[in-house]
């Protein structure tokens, strides 16, 4: 009661770790323009097309974790640490402050073998984001079933015409004169 409309999907429940996502799918882009798109369904996500010329079409290595930068004053101080204070909850103690960024971290591997890469310019790429988070080993050639099920999935947000137009010069200031 009192709340406004939002588009959106309320998730407070899930950041607080007591309830499952609201969803089942995500669409994390698409474009039909540049003919790329990327879409998670349960544990699974697709990733078609080539971005920025190829540039990030690979495994970019692992992140470094020397940040010096990071401590629990400034997670407390944070926007998101004033926001959850200011709420019904509180901040964990600090030791479990460490254990919860321990489990949220994510330690990639080697890259894959060639043949297990993902190269989305030639052919649509599948992971498995529960197995791979690090989303080393494309499975599209042992699950095509799954790669047609969330392409066909994808062609249901293609009829949306894309809000991105090509500029019209005629449209900038400067130019009316």
């Amino acid at each position: 009661k009192g709340q406004a409309k939002l588009d959106g999907v309320d998730q407070w429940g899930t950041l607080n770790g007591s309830e499952r996502p609201p969803y089942e799918t995500m669409l994390h882009n698409i474009d039909s323009v540049r003919k790329i798109a990327a879409l998670r369904f349960k544990k699974w996500k697709l990733v078609i097309g080539r971005t920025y010329h190829g540039r990030y079409d690979r495994w970019l290595g692992k992140l470094s974790t020397s940040r010096q930068d990071y401590t629990l004053d400034a997670v407390r101080d944070s926007a998101a640490g004033r926001a959850i204070q200011d709420s019904a909850a509180s901040l964990p103690r600090p030791p479990v402050m460490l254990s919860i960024r321990k489990q949220a971290s994510i330690y990639c591997p080697s890259p894959p073998s060639e043949d297990k890469s993902c190269k989305p310019h030639k052919a649509p790429c599948l992971f498995d984001i529960e197995e791979d988070p690090c989303e080393l080993t494309n499975l599209a050639k042992s699950h095509p079933q799954v790669v047609r099920q969330m392409k066909a999935m994808l062609q249901k947000y293609r009829p949306v015409k894309p809000h991105n137009r090509r500029r019209d010069y005629r449209s900038y200031p400067h130019n009316r004169r």
